[in-house]
């Protein structure tokens, strides 16, 4: 019979004098944490952890001492989830980076310490059923959503997720199964809602997440989503393979793999049927279709796990929902293998700095960078990858140019293969310019936008590009400020011959009728009214604007 191998740290060799081994010790040491700071909070929580994950011996008392942990390291979570909204307005960048760091460190802390509870216990022998089932139910629960959050955290910043954490999500919800655990009711006490809890409920929770292509989400929206699936996941069942009547809805879930479950098809029914689950969306697709169309209906009332956020914002995510579980869309364009090698340039800073260059423009210099701390204007993005960026700095373009490998071709897209070393350089919702190694500098660039991010299994990363159709054309825009000279920031135009043209610019740039100045090349000033907000990433804003060349 097949057991799980967790990913854990390797124990130490001696052990610490400051580790505490027992529950009241760890009691103490909760009742004495700053609550009110999540970084103190973090601080002094974080190395309590990782020595007792590291203890030689066995702790007899680590289930509960791992539950007195877990209130407060999730309430560092509640607060770094509060901060992103403040993170997007201008809040302190350097402060939000390092709360989000410290909190996957402390989720994946914990969940090693549910990990190896679960080794020392029930994969000691082989136990056909267990002599505690509430706690090891609870036990599993726990394991599962820390790993489920691990993925979440990732899902929420735009990196590529761990297959190791899939991998472990899967073996843990397998081995519920098999010991009868599933189902056991476990009593989590940061669930605001009255649903059930069980490890079945997390395990449906995320697996319906990762359907969902978090990372097309705009910024937080990913956490949205998780909140309303806590309440929704116990409708959505999940057992053993069988083929369905119908598969709109159905998804198969290999069980000894590491990938995301894919949608059924009836054409490419699996032969050894043992080896996967089947997960039936059909039930909350109706309950989602209900609530879109109250979310249509300005009197409705909205569930409550929607009713914090706009009602456009509700109706959208709905909307997602139902495409994603339900509609299941297929490809319009099939991809081809092609080969090929290209110098590739990431941000939009980056890449305003090598279309000027190619296509020999004169620009004006654009405004330098402090470094304060706090919000900046003229920051490219709000994300670690691009704080780097200096809208006069030659060097922070290149430390995003790097070597790729095209591997296949669409109509509309392309996938590229990135050496393991540039995942700290990119990041999904990125622009993108592409030039072919044989003919840089050229007039045969593509740019495109970074819509997927996953790790292969030889470590490189796959990336997934969308191209854009048009013509890309560095501009500057300037805009007043509090202070008494206007800012210059980098942006790119993107004309098309039908439709009109669009903007590309960094966050806090964009306001709804904002009026500002387009410089093109070394023509005069435009002036140019903001419009519709069309698609917002962790990297961007895009939006359509008009022109008024009379008031120039």
């Amino acid at each position: 019979m097949h057991k799980p191998k967790f990913s854990l740290p390797p124990l130490d060799p001696a052990a610490s004098p400051k580790t505490l081994i027992c529950a009241a010790e760890v009691q103490v040491l909760t009742a004495s944490l700053p609550l009110a700071d999540p970084l103190a909070l973090g601080r002094a929580l974080l190395p309590a952890l990782r020595l007792q994950n590291r203890h030689p011996r066995r702790l007899p008392e680590r289930f509960e001492m791992l539950l007195a942990q877990m209130p407060p390291a999730l309430r560092m979570l509640d607060a770094l989830r509060r901060s992103i909204r403040a993170y997007n307005l201008g809040g302190s960048q350097r402060k939000a980076r390092e709360t989000h760091d410290l909190a996957e460190r402390l989720v994946q802390e914990l969940g090693y310490g549910f990990k190896r509870l679960i080794a020392e216990t029930l994969l000691a022998g082989k136990p056909a059923r267990t002599a505690h089932p509430e706690r090891d139910a609870a036990a599993v629960y726990w394991a599962l959503q820390c790993t489920a959050l691990e993925l979440m955290l990732g899902y929420a910043d735009y990196r590529p997720e761990s297959p190791a954490a899939w991998r472990e999500c899967i073996e843990l919800y397998v081995l519920a199964r098999r010991l009868g655990l599933s189902k056991i009711p476990v009593k989590d006490p940061l669930e605001t809602h009255s649903e059930p809890l069980h490890p079945g409920v997390v395990f449906r929770r995320i697996l319906l997440l990762a359907i969902l292509d978090p990372y097309c989400m705009r910024r937080g929206e990913v956490w949205a989503a998780y909140d309303c699936l806590g309440a929704w996941a116990g409708r959505v069942k999940a057992g053993a393979f069988t083929i369905p009547t119908y598969s709109t809805g159905h998804f198969i879930i290999d069980i000894r793999g590491d990938k995301k479950p894919e949608a059924y098809d009836p054409e490419r029914i699996p032969a050894d049927a043992k080896q996967y689950l089947m997960l039936n969306v059909t039930p909350l697709n109706a309950t989602v279709n209900e609530f879109a169309k109250a979310a249509d209906d300005p009197e409705a009332r909205l569930p409550a796990c929607l009713r914090h956020l706009p009602r456009r914002e509700a109706r959208q995510l709905l909307q997602k929902m139902l495409v994603a579980w339900h509609i299941s869309p297929t490809r319009k364009h099939p991809r081809a293998n092609k080969a090929d090698w290209f110098f590739s340039t990431c941000g939009i800073t980056a890449v305003h700095r090598q279309l000027s260059q190619a296509l020999g423009d004169a620009w004006p210099p654009a405004e330098e960078e402090d470094d304060d701390d706090e919000f900046e204007y003229d920051h490219e993005t709000l994300v670690e990858i691009d704080r780097s960026f200096s809208n006069a700095s030659a060097a922070a373009a290149d430390h995003h140019s790097f070597r790729c490998r095209q591997f296949n071709i669409s109509a509309t897209g392309m996938g590229l293969v990135l050496s393991s070393e540039q995942f700290p350089q990119i990041n999904v919702g990125q622009l993108i310019l592409l030039e072919p190694e044989q003919a840089p500098g050229g007039k045969s660039h593509k740019i495109g936008i970074i819509k997927r991010l996953l790790r292969r299994e030889d470590d490189s990363i796959e990336a997934g590009i969308r191209l854009l159709t048009g013509r890309c054309v560095p501009v500057l825009i300037e805009v007043s400020s509090e202070m008494d000279d206007p800012i210059r920031q980098p942006a790119l135009l993107l004309e098309r011959s039908s439709r009109p043209p669009q903007l590309f610019t960094p966050h806090l740039i964009y306001r709804p009728q904002r009026h500002f100045y387009l410089i093109q090349c070394d023509n005069s000033p435009i002036l140019a009214h903001a419009g519709r907000l069309i698609e917002t990433t962790c990297c961007y804003d895009r939006f359509d604007f008009t022109m008024d060349e009379e008031a120039s």
